[in-house]
Order: C-alpha cells, then structure tokens, then sequence
C-alpha cells in the first residue's frame, strides 16, 4: 500500500538520484576498464587508477542503498518515531556516501591529471588523453548526482499536514 502524502517531487528526485549514482558507478568502472587496458594512460599518467576503486565503488553502492530504502521507507511504511529518524538519516547519508565516493575518485586521479592537461609529456599520446576526459565525465557525473542528492535532501518525500 502506497502512502498517500508522499510528496511527487521529492520521489522523482530521490529516483533520479539513484539513477545517476548508478550511471556514475558504470562511467567511473568503465573509465577504470580503459585505464587499466591502455598501455600509455596506465604506464606513464594514471598509475594510482585503483588505489581507491573499492572505495569509490563501495561508497557508491552504499549512497544507492541508502537513496533507494529512503525511497521504499517513505512510500510504503508508516512515518512514525524511529521508522522517520531512520529514513531522515538515510536521507542525509547518501548524498554524504557519494561525496566521499567523489573525494576518493579525485585523490586518484588529481596526478594524472596534472600529467595529461599540465604538461608536454602526453603530448601526440591519445589513450592519456582519452583517459583523462573518462575520468572528468565521471568526476562531472558523481558531482551532479551529489548535488541532487543535497537538494532531494531539502525537499523531503512527505507533504506537511
């Protein structure tokens, strides 16, 4: 049974959240995946790739788990007592869980960065290149996802009595 003072956009928010949390996790593996196979961007630019991947991508799942119990919590059980700190905390979690994942991804990537964009030694070398922007499509995505998790947070998914 669906709760029927659940707030419209605040679900279509949380959803979206998810959604892009999850897109961000598949860029940022993808973005690994090349990395890890591209002979220049992984002897010379991007050798601390991975010191971080698990993080990143656990962080990642966690932020998920927490947006979309959040999101069953607020629809489908009753918003009394410890039920409301649980979901409120969930709430205020995932987007914490994702700019953490964010903060990981930036440590591993800020000196290949430095390498590929600061200097003359990727020059004429396109998987560096190719590498880098990966990386900053993903670094893009998980920060658009972290600013939507900080505004559904503030919009709530109950309408006020």
């Amino acid at each position: 049974m669906v709760a029927k003072n659940v707030k419209k956009s605040g679900v279509i928010a949380y959803a979206l959240m998810a959604a892009l949390a999850l897109i961000a996790l598949i860029v940022y593996l993808s973005g690994n995946s090349y990395i890890s196979t591209a002979p220049t961007a992984k002897d010379e630019f991007f050798q601390s790739y991975n010191v971080h991947a698990s993080q990143v991508t656990w962080l990642t799942i966690g932020g998920i788990a927490c947006t979309v119990i959040a999101l069953l919590s607020a629809l489908f059980v009753e918003q009394k007592g410890i039920v409301r700190l649980c979901t409120d905390v969930l709430r205020v979690a995932a987007p914490i869980l994702i700019i953490v994942a964010l903060a990981f991804f930036l440590t591993d990537r800020v000196d290949g960065f430095g390498y590929v964009y600061g200097s003359n030694l990727a020059l004429g070398k396109d998987d560096a290149f190719t590498a880098g922007s990966k990386s900053i499509q993903g670094i893009a995505l998980y920060g658009v996802t972290w600013l939507l998790g900080i505004v559904s947070a503030f919009l709530g998914l109950k309408k006020k009595a």
